[in-house]
């Protein structure tokens, strides 16, 4: 039986906005300065970042190393 998988669909200015919180991670800057950059809460940027990360690791098809460097300054 073949597993379903959920799919959220998120705006473009959503995807956008999260993409520039990525960006803003591999540069080096921490969740809080990303919150306090953004109008965000600590929390909510966690969030962002980890969701993104758990989904680039779960279909990406990448090792598992590879994806993470991603998420590192």
């Amino acid at each position: 039986m073949a597993r379903a998988v959920q799919v959220t669909e998120i705006s473009r200015a959503q995807d956008d906005a999260d993409l520039a919180i990525l960006d803003m991670v591999r540069c080096g800057w921490s969740f809080g300065q990303i919150a306090t950059a953004t109008g965000k809460t600590r929390n909510a940027v966690s969030g962002i970042v980890c969701g993104v990360r758990r989904q680039d690791l779960k279909f990406s098809g990448e090792p598992r190393d590879a994806v993470l460097a991603g998420y590192r300054a």
